[in-house]
């Protein structure tokens, strides 16, 4: 058995595990079936991410999303978006671009967003819209074998710390994770592939949209005109190149499953300072009563900018 069979191993879920995700899905989703037929709202139901394509390491979430006809106000549609979300899942209302609510169902987070039920990407409403796309687009282009290639690269990435699209990962999302998979064929494509990658590298998945400057530019295959990986960070995307060429040369378990740091106390952080010379300096604020996306921005500009003063 090989290291990433050995990897496998311990990050598939059970049959026994998925089956029992799946009566859950199965509830949740008769639940707000039931809720929108009792309150005549005509919406149609549909799981989205990564549970929904097979594609999810261990406690995933469940994304529901409810698409509502496009003839349907946007004030409407997040009015009664987030009231059949406070009804079902008695959860809280999260607001960033478009409003829905996160909650809980049986143990599992759930997340239940409202968006508009389309023939194309071509006109989009809102800001999720393209998400059942995506779903679809996975289920129909990535076949069963390769989604535990999904899984090792996902792990990986989490592994060396490149994972997640949110201001304070800014490395790569699920999404992209799954899209380079179906481009390049496996993990260990995808790692080879990389070594390929420069500055503003480009893939082009189905068709290519307008140009681009961004460290990796990946054409949305249901839209064009976006970039997957505009998420991901130049330091990040040189950490994953980086990763990639050092894991091909020499495999090991340690790119998956990474030894915990422990913190230097204080008196080994002062003694390391003296012996290099150095002095340390530390600003401690409040944290403003922003988004954290919005604070994590902030903080990537304000660490960037106070770099370049003393520089």
């Amino acid at each position: 058995m090989n290291l990433e069979e050995q990897v496998l191993e311990m990050i598939v879920p059970s049959a026994e595990v998925v089956a029992s995700l799946q009566d859950k899905a199965d509830r949740l989703e008769a639940i707000v079936i039931r809720y929108a037929a009792e309150h005549g709202i005509d919406v149609e139901v549909r799981m989205a991410g990564s549970f929904s394509k097979g594609t999810f390491l261990s406690n995933p979430d469940f994304d529901v999303f409810m698409m509502f006809p496009d003839t349907v106000p946007h004030d409407e549609l997040e009015r009664i978006g987030l009231k059949i979300g406070e009804d079902v899942l008695h959860g809280v209302r999260m607001f960033s671009d478009h409003p829905y609510t996160r909650g809980e169902f049986e143990g599992i987070e759930v997340d239940l967003v409202p968006c508009y039920r389309l023939e194309s990407t071509a006109k989009l409403q809102s800001a999720v819209d393209r998400t059942p796309f995506h779903t679809q687009y996975i289920l129909s282009h990535l076949a069963d074998e390769q989604k535990n290639e999904v899984r090792l690269l996902k792990k990986f990435m989490k592994g060396i710390g490149a994972y997640g699209a949110e201001q304070d990962a800014r490395g790569f999302s699920g999404y992209l994770c799954e899209i380079l998979v179906v481009y390049y064929g496996t993990f260990r494509g995808v790692l080879e592939g990389s070594q390929k990658w420069k500055d503003n590298a480009t893939l082009i998945i189905e068709s290519k949209g307008p140009s681009m400057v961004s460290p990796l530019v990946v054409y949305d295959p249901v839209d064009s005109r976006r970039n997957v990986a505009s998420a991901v960070h130049e330091d990040t995307m040189a950490l994953f190149i980086a990763a990639a060429k050092a894991y091909l040369a020499n495999p090991d378990m340690r790119f998956f499953f990474p030894k915990e740091r422990s913190p230097m106390s204080k008196r080994e952080l002062a003694s390391k300072a003296e012996n290099h010379g150095s002095r340390l300096l530390t600003v401690i604020f409040e944290k403003p009563n922003v988004l954290d996306d919005v604070l994590y921005s902030q903080l990537w500009k304000t660490q960037y900018a106070l770099g370049r003063k003393l520089n």
